[in-house]
Formats: structure tokens, C-alpha cells, sequence
């Protein structure tokens, strides 16, 4: 028995060791489903760790509307035209003719982005109604954008041919490389926002017609520790909040209507905090990632409104329960201010923090096995699960990444 608990104790100070380096389980990021899966609630056993290892995958996203477009597209319609115009307003050489710069020559932005990793989360009981917990992950992404001609819809149809397109193409490779764009395929690994949080809650059995009721209020803190975007690669994304510290403040319920059904609801506020980083700014009307002048902007970003609800089916089989949850994540509108000491060339700021306003909404469909309710005679009994996050649009889902997300889990 007591070689049992050394050697727990000595995992559990390795686990939180490793986490103080692992990224955090944020919401509020429009690329990935940084979705928090809600405990496994135990009578009694309110200290958990868990760890996930996740797979995610996306090929398109979904702009104001609704309609699918490339994930690049997100900070705006890629028109080499305009970037060439935007080019030629900032004293940088032009190499497009005046007729083609005054025309359209909109081109498809496709591409895909997958990302492998681990997520960890801790929660420690200090009294009968505190405790405290963190979340984590660990993750590595493959990401790159594709250019096509959009034919369909350049001003210059039947006038451009197969050989004016390829044309078109290397004019275009050597736009980006002016401006130190070159790279549309990028590896990216590292960690993520990491998340500290105070938690109060209770519990009552036999309440409002309840078998149980259990509620809490939370209060967080996320740290700026994931991997940033770069400004210099269109492709590269961030892995949590690029840079911004934050806090939050949330309240949950779960409420057991009957033996094994279970109900849970999570309202959350989050906030970051301004900060002032070199970024591309639009001269014109060209997207912010292929923003032909670069130079410190300060970024103010808005709130984060998270709601979450799911109902759970425990003892469907010994152990075996399931759980469908859904969740909702919406970004305010974000403020962005030059920053540059000289302003003779002037930048249009307005569409980027229009874009910057989305909405996410996830249905996650959850497997797991609770060894508490077997005849196993483990001294540790955990809760094997299994996760699917799949992205779509019921209430105001627009502008974010429709990544899938599977995961495999234990919590104990």
C-alpha cells in the first residue's frame, strides 16, 4: 500500500513538472477546437488528472456568411491586383502593367492545416469548497496555402490564356518575395496559452427533485506561452491567444435528473490584454497577412463569450456511458491602433478588425468507461474516453476554421 502511494505521488509531481511547460486548453482560438471537456463526476473524488491525445484536421473555413472559403481567406479575398495597387501606394516597385493593376485577378486561397498533440488538465482540492487546477497541451501543426486562378470571376476572361496564368503565378511568387512572403508551407511546434484557475464549488444530494446538484465558480488566468504567429509566413497560425495574456471568470452546473442522467451547463467571460507587436498592416484593401507594410500596432483584443451545455448517459453498459455536448465561442470585435512613429504612408485598419470578430460552434460526441462502477480491483480507477469535435453552423457560427478533432483520454 504504501509503495502504491509513493509511486503516485512521484507521477503526479512528474505530470505537474511537465505541465508548467505544456499549452493550455483556451477557447478562444478560431483555428483548433481548444474545447474543455467537462470532468467525470466521482462522489469524493474531486482531485483529477487527465491527459488527451489529439489528432485535428481542416481544409476549409467559414466566412461572415456561412459559405466555405480557404482557411488563408479568413483575413480577406486574395487579389493580386489590389496587393500590386497597395504595393505601388507604398513606394514599393509594381511589377504589374496599369492594365492589369487596374483590373481583377482574384486568386483561390486552398490549403490545409493538421495538427498532432497532448492536453493535460489538474485539479487539486485544497478545502471543502476550493481548489485549484490548471490546463495544458503540448501540440505541433502542418499547415500551407495553395494558389489558383479564380477564372470565374477575373474581368479579363476570355482574355487570359493557360500561359498568361502561369505568368500571373510567377509575377505573383515574386510580389510575395518582395515583401518577405516567400514561405506558404510552414511546420510549426511548441506550447500553448497555459491556464491557471481558483475554483469554488458545492454539492447537494436529493435537492429540487434532483438526485444531485452540483455547481461552481471559477477564476483564471491565461498565460501567454504558445507559439505566435509569424508575421512572415501566411500559412503560420497561433496556438493560443499570439501572445496576449488574459483572464477569465465562469460558472458550470451539473445536475444528475436521475440515475445516471446527467445534465451539465458552462457559462465563461474571457478578457486579453492589449499589447503592442510588429504586425502587417493593409495599405489598401489587401488581407492583413499579405499586408505590404509591417511596423508595431497596438492590439486591443474584445471579449470572449463561451457557452456550453451537454447531457451524459452513465452505466449504459458496467462502465460504458456517453456524452453530447455543445459549444459556442464568440470573439468581439478587436481594436487595432498604428503604432508607427511615422505615418506618411497610411494603412487601413478598418477590415482587419472586422474580420477579427468570429463565432465558432462545436458538437462533441464522447465515449467513456469508468472503471469505478466495475468489479475491477484497481487502487486507481480511471475513466478511459474517447472525443470527436465536429465543427458546423446552428446559431452564428462565421469566420472560424472548421477543424475536426478526435481524441483519446484517461482521467483518474
Amino acid at each position: 500500500m504504501i509503495l502504491h502511494k509513493i509511486k503516485f505521488f512521484f507521477i503526479t509531481i512528474a505530470l505537474l513538472t511537465l505541465s508548467s511547460t505544456l499549452n493550455a486548453m483556451v477557447f478562444d482560438n478560431r483555428y483548433f477546437p481548444l474545447i474543455q471537456y467537462p470532468y467525470i463526476t466521482v462522489p469524493g473524488r474531486e482531485s483529477k488528472i487527465t491527459g488527451d491525445f489529439f489528432v485535428t484536421t481542416a481544409s476549409n473555413a467559414a466566412d461572415d456568411r456561412d459559405r466555405s472559403i480557404g482557411i488563408a481567406e479568413l483575413s480577406g479575398p486574395f487579389d493580386q491586383s489590389q496587393l500590386g495597387y497597395s504595393m505601388q501606394l507604398a513606394g514599393i516597385p509594381n511589377p504589374l502593367s496599369p492594365i492589369l493593376t487596374n483590373g481583377q485577378l482574384p486568386w483561390i486561397l486552398a490549403g490545409k492545416l493538421q495538427t498532432q498533440g497532448f492536453a493535460f488538465s489538474y485539479r487539486q482540492d485544497l478545502t471543502r469548497n476550493f481548489s485549484v487546477g490548471l490546463y495544458a497541451l503540448v501540440m505541433r501543426s502542418n499547415s500551407y496555402i495553395d494558389f489558383f486562378f479564380n477564372e470565374d470571376a477575373s474581368n479579363f476572361k476570355p482574355g487570359i490564356t493557360e500561359s498568361d496564368v502561369l505568368a500571373l503565378d510567377d509575377t505573383r511568387r515574386a510580389m510575395l518575395a518582395t515583401l518577405g512572403l516567400a514561405c506558404n508551407h510552414v511546420h510549426q511546434a511548441g506550447f500553448g496559452d497555459l491556464e491557471l484557475y481558483v475554483r469554488w464549488f458545492d454539492r447537494y444530494e436529493y435537492c429540487l427533485k434532483l438526485r444531485s446538484l452540483q455547481y461552481a465558480v471559477r477564476c483564471g488566468m491565461l498565460a501567454p506561452t504558445g507559439v505566435k504567429r509569424d508575421i512572415d509566413k501566411p500559412a503560420s497560425v497561433p496556438f493560443g491567444g499570439n501572445g496576449h495574456w488574459g483572464i477569465y471568470v465562469s460558472g458550470d452546473g451539473e445536475f444528475e435528473v436521475k440515475e445516471d442522467w446527467k445534465v451539465g451547463v458552462l457559462l465563461r467571460i474571457s478578457k486579453r490584454f492589449a499589447q503592442t507587436r510588429n504586425e502587417r498592416m493593409p495599405r489598401d484593401n489587401e488581407p492583413q497577412i499579405f499586408g505590404v507594410i509591417s511596423g508595431p500596432v497596438k492590439i486591443t483584443p474584445g471579449f470572449t463569450e463561451i457557452f456550453a451545455a451537454y447531457g451524459q448517459l452513465e452505466g449504459l453498459r458496467e462502465g460504458f456511458g456517453l456524452r453530447l455536448q455543445y459549444t459556442l465561442v464568440n470573439h468581439q470585435r478587436d481594436h487595432w491602433k498604428d503604432k508607427r512613429v511615422d505615418k506618411s504612408i497610411p494603412v487601413t485598419l478598418g477590415p482587419v478588425e472586422e474580420r477579427s470578430h468570429w463565432a465558432s460552434e462545436y458538437l462533441t460526441l464522447t465515449a467513456f468507461y469508468d472503471f469505478n462502477k466495475t468489479s475491477c480491483e484497481c487502487q486507481y480507477k480511471p475513466i478511459l474516453r474517447a472525443a470527436w469535435d465536429i465543427p458546423f453552423t446552428l446559431l452564428v457560427g462565421h469566420r472560424f476554421v472548421h477543424s475536426y478533432k478526435v481524441s483519446l483520454g484517461i482521467e483518474f
